[in-house]
């Protein structure tokens, strides 16, 4: 029982008041400023004769703590040493559709070494890399914490500042942030803030020190409150995500060669100085923005019926319902650096159609994407190392960003739209959440097949379980994905508070964008109005950055051979003995060392390329030091660090062959090579004959112009070497298909047939009529691919290979360099160009450095598993 009149404010000391400003003065001079005359608003500080330190709610009376708020906090603290609490932040993310690029590759191998390991975990190490404090109360907590513990990084968020200002009075402060002077550590101070820009800031924090970090840090809070604990698992959330969406390896490596290709062939940026604003009167100019959302279903007839005097920007998979109800969008947009876009707007099987529609996206979308529509825009996008690195190399022409435009393609547009200046926007489809789980998005979309049914089962596969307020009723479901992208939409609104954005949606509400009915909406701009803004953006809001000096300035920054001269002696690091916990600390500390003076040094794009990925392996290795076990901890990390060197091999090896390599990402890929075939065999009048497989070549409706053809490709099943004579002289090129190993080598060691020819060797039954389609079909892509090809494989289950890779592979593939498809693999007489790297069927090709089973076998997209409800 806490009696009031045990406290007051004359028991408290003001010489630990001074002392503690005199040192904030000294560190932090902005907070002894602030608190120095300080005014409690809600929450005043009292002591008691001993000189602890309470808070008292000034209206009520009711205490903070009990009758020793030292011990209460002593307790927890004591509690926490215990049983620390650790989020592995960076360790689930699968991979999803990028799952075959070598980082998610190295991140699946090092899952399986560290399985069951987390029950190993100690108690609060003696030094500790890293701590976030969230909620300081009287800061009694804190003081035992420093008293007790090395922290290397600490971050303290406090968002009540009478809080803090008790702290003054109760703890010593001096003695705390002179510590971190001498230990030359690192403290963060996060006061008064609620938790809206918590995770920039901390992630700013993170970013300067390596987001390695993030995965080793220890969180514990000050004290419970109904406030700071949603503020909490915010902040988890958002750092799970942002974490997830991390730049690694490829993403940055990608996002940066189709930069440097958008700049190269003279598309326009977004540019603020010296480009006429858009006038007043333009920007008032409707705008629909159209996602894929269930709601656009029943919003089409009225997206028809006013989309003449509106721009419409139609988002992503939007764009196959807009297709399938004759609706031509003036732009179609897309925000993933990645060729998943390419499959999506290919499967729309109209070429024409894309062309008559101009593109908008962000710094990194894919070239590929870009070739299928009419005209190109692009905005950089905030965080992006494409993005750092060009303000970085043309900082006289004041780039503007893009500071809103995650994580989906909606976020671009409304980002992008607001930016640009325009004042009357109308969310089409942009729902963020369903009414039934299994109405998920648009059925006119490539989600659903023809008869209405789902392309694939999505509720089995995403997690719709959170619910969350509805735009026309009191909840829907929504993902965790989409609940971030609203929190976004929201925060875009509020820093552009003079647009109206209206909500037709039957999805989740969004603050700042009022719910609109359908027969609300009016448009009060003329057609000449349209035309006028549209002309705008197409000619004065986008200009080229100067190509010739683009090239000079980025050679000279980055430079090839020193950027492979740095991956070599970046390995060299961890290419040595270790021998315990203190080994594996140096290890971690030299690679973020390495990056850093390799970013400082300015020759090499390193930095760029590695520092998420380095980031990654060193949250791995620094948690390797917090288990118990030391021949473990070391049996482990020397299996991690075999993964780490396999990974930079491949990376050296990739990079050093193609460094200006696309992404080749893909997405319901069989879909788009039925309809991109189709599309190359009518268009170039090409037709594929066969004595043995007429019939399944029939079935793949790939024959329609044999009698008309003017370009032949021939494909048969042989049982021996004197089969090849089967092979007619009027074609182009044929396909020879085995599923006997010891023909494919004799073959192989004596291909006598034309150069151009390849072989195709699959292990199928001949009862097994799926195996022998997919052999056929499998022949049929090698055909439309480069000449260079000699042995091409389907990808399969792994038991259907057997020994055959051990037994067989290894002599194949020798002298031969090889690559891959999502639906194939193949050994090559020699490297392919980079026009060579994508074939009539839509695929593109990926160097394969080291081929392993798993490269013959199919390309399964790994989903994190779906949360129990």
């Amino acid at each position: 029982m806490v009696t009031s009149n045990d406290w007051a404010t004359s028991n408290l000391s003001k010489d630990v008041f001074d002392n503690n400003i005199e040192a904030f003065a000294k560190y932090y001079p902005d907070i002894a400023k602030e608190f120095s005359d300080y005014k409690p608003v809600k929450w005043e500080p009292k002591a008691n004769q001993s000189g602890e330190v309470n808070l008292f709610h000034i209206e009520t009376c009711t205490p903070l703590y009990g009758d020793s708020p030292k011990r209460e906090s002593e307790l927890a603290y004591e509690a926490f040493v215990k049983q620390p609490n650790r989020d592995n932040l960076i360790l689930g993310y699968a991979g999803g559709k990028l799952i075959h690029y070598s980082h998610h590759k190295m991140v699946r191998k090092i899952q399986e070494h560290l399985a069951g390991m987390e029950e190993e975990e100690s108690k609060l190490p003696e030094t500790v890399k890293s701590m976030l404090l969230f909620g300081m109360g009287a800061g009694y907590q804190l003081e035992a914490l420093s008293d007790s513990r090395d922290i290397e990084k600490l971050f303290v968020c406090e968002p009540n500042r009478d809080y803090f200002f008790a702290s003054l009075f109760a703890i010593d402060w001096a003695a705390i942030l002179n510590k971190v002077e001498e230990k030359r550590h690192r403290i963060y101070l996060n006061i008064g803030d609620d938790g809206t820009n918590l995770v920039r800031d901390l992630l700013s924090q993170f970013h300067s020190i390596g987001t390695h970090i993030i995965a080793n840090t220890y969180l514990t809070l000050g004290y419970d409150n109904e406030v700071l604990l949603p503020a909490v698992d915010k902040l988890r959330e958002d750092l799970r995500l942002i974490v997830a969406m991390g730049e690694y390896f490829e993403h940055s490596r990608f996002g940066t060669t189709h930069t440097k290709w958008a700049v190269e062939n003279n598309i326009g940026f977004y540019r603020k100085s010296g480009v006429p604003e858009l006038s007043r009167n333009l920007s008032e100019v409707a705008v629909f923005i159209v996602g894929n959302g269930p709601s656009l279903d029943n919003l089409l007839p009225l997206l028809k019926e006013e989309r003449e005097r509106a721009i419409v920007i139609s988002c992503g998979t939007a764009l196959q319902a807009m297709h399938s109800n004759g609706i031509v969008p003036d732009f179609h947009a897309e925000v993933e650096s990645n060729r998943a876009s390419f499959d999506w707007a290919s499967r729309v099987g109209d070429k024409d159609y894309l062309k008559q529609i101009n593109f908008i996206s962000c710094n990194g979308v894919h070239p590929d994407t870009v070739k299928l529509y009419k005209d190109t825009f692009l905005a950089f996008k905030e965080g992006e190392s494409s993005t750092v690195f060009m303000k970085e190399l043309f900082p006289e022409l004041e780039l503007p960003f893009l500071h809103f435009s995650y994580p989906t393609v909606s976020n671009f547009v409304i980002n992008y739209v607001l930016e640009l200046g325009f004042k009357q926007v109308y969310l089409f489809g942009v729902d963020l959440g369903m009414v039934d789980v299994n109405h998920h998005h648009s059925k006119s979309s490539g989600y659903y097949k023809k008869d209405g049914g789902e392309l694939f089962n999505h509720a089995e596969r995403i997690d719709t379980s959170l619910v969350v307020r509805g735009n026309f009723r009191p909840y829907v479901n929504t993902k965790f994905e989409f609940n971030m992208s609203k929190s976004v939409i929201e925060k875009t609104l509020s820093a552009f508070s003079d647009a109206d954005v209206y909500n037709l949606n039957d999805g989740a509400k969004i603050v700042g964008s009022p719910p609109l009915e359908q027969d609300a909406l009016i448009i009060t701009n003329s057609l000449e109005d349209k035309q006028a803004a549209m002309s705008w953006i197409q000619t004065q809001a986008h200009v080229p950055i100067p190509v010739a000096e683009f090239q000079q300035r980025f050679a000279k920054r980055f430079n090839h051979d020193a950027l492979i001269e740095d991956i070599t002696n970046f390995k060299a690091l961890s290419d040595k003995e270790f021998n315990g916990r203190e080994d594996i600390d140096k290890l971690v500390f030299d690679q973020r060392k390495f990056l850093v003076e390799a970013y400082l040094r300015k020759s090499s794009i390193l930095f760029f390329y590695f520092n998420g990925t380095s980031n990654y392996i060193n949250s791995i290795f620094s948690k390797l030091t917090h288990f118990k076990n030391d021949e473990l901890v070391m049996e482990k990390f020397e299996a991690i660090r075999s993964c780490w060197h396999n990974f930079l091999d491949d990376a050296l090896t990739s990079v050093s062959m193609y460094p200006d390599a696309f992404d080749s990402v893909s997405s319901f890929t069989k879909e788009r090579q039925e309809i991109t075939l189709s599309e190359y065999v009518k268009s170039e009048n090409v037709g594929f004959i066969s004595d043995s497989a007429s019939h399944i070549i029939e079935t793949l409706g790939l024959n329609e112009n044999i009698d008309n053809s003017q370009h032949r490709y021939q494909l048969e099943f042989i049982s021996s070497a004197a089969d090849l004579k089967k092979r007619k002289p009027e074609v182009s090129r044929a396909a020879f298909i085995t599923n006997e190993p010891e023909l494919l080598l004799e073959l192989h060691e004596g291909f006598n047939t034309a150069e151009t020819d390849v072989l195709v060797f699959s292990p199928f039954n001949n009862s097994d009529k799926k195996g022998v389609e997919k052999s056929v079909f499998t022949a049929v892509l090698a055909l439309v691919s480069s000449n260079k090809l000699k042995l091409v494989f389907p990808k399969l289950e792994k038991e259907d290979w057997g020994s055959f890779f051990d037994d067989y592979f290894h002599k194949l593939s020798n002298s031969m360099t090889s690559f891959e498809t999502y639906s194939m693999f193949a050994l090559a007489s020699e490297p392919l160009a980079d026009k060579e790297m994508t074939n009539e069927a839509g695929d593109r090709f990926w160097l394969c450095p080291r081929p392993l089973e798993a490269s013959l076998c199919k390309t399964k997209i790994i989903f994190n598993k779906k949360k129990s409800s």
